[in-house]
């Protein structure tokens, strides 16, 4: 889970399952704002994408790391964009301690990346998917990765792996 405001991940585990279960929580510290991320401009204007808040979309326990991604509010230069927050968490140590062993975030000046997900093999590849928009872009999605022999906190440029095909204005009532 995230604490609120921050850029700080707490992870929870249950210690000793089968015998006499405890419930821990440590967390991971980092440095920054992880604020809530601004809606996406799209092509053809209209009403911006909603792109969601900062909570944890998924995450995946691998080779005792936790790994997980966000979105976030971000400024490359030219104002703020959502960008994908994406990391590994060292879980080795638990439940003594976590750490981070990759925090990383991806974006770009003046495109909105947002609602990423990720998937981890046994050897440590991650594979990245997002949507992504900008007003010259419809909301389309795209797709990362980093090989784990990469140098920490890279990926691999965006690709495109399914185009938008209009501008989006279903507005939900609620």
């Amino acid at each position: 889970s995230r604490t609120p405001n921050s850029c700080d991940i707490v992870v929870w585990g249950i210690a000793n399952p089968l015998s006499s279960p405890t419930l821990s929580a440590q967390k991971a510290a980092a440095s920054g704002t992880c604020a809530i991320p601004p809606d996406a401009l799209q092509l053809g204007g209209g009403t911006p994408l909603d792109t969601g808040d900062q909570r944890l979309y998924n995450a995946v326990y691998r080779n005792n790391s936790v790994w997980t991604a966000q979105t976030i509010n971000m400024n490359f230069g030219s104002g703020n964009v959502s960008a994908t927050r994406w990391m590994q968490i060292n879980v080795s140590s638990w439940p003594s301690s976590v750490s981070f062993a990759q925090d990383s975030t991806f974006g770009a000046d003046g495109i909105w990346y947002f609602y990423p997900t990720l998937m981890v093999d046994d050897s440590n590849n991650m594979g990245l998917v997002l949507a992504r928009s900008s007003a010259s872009e419809y909301g389309s999605a795209f797709y990362s990765g980093r090989l784990a022999t990469q140098p920490l906190n890279a990926l691999q440029a965006s690709a495109l792996l399914k185009p938008g095909g209009a501008n989006q204005n279903l507005i939900d009532s609620l």
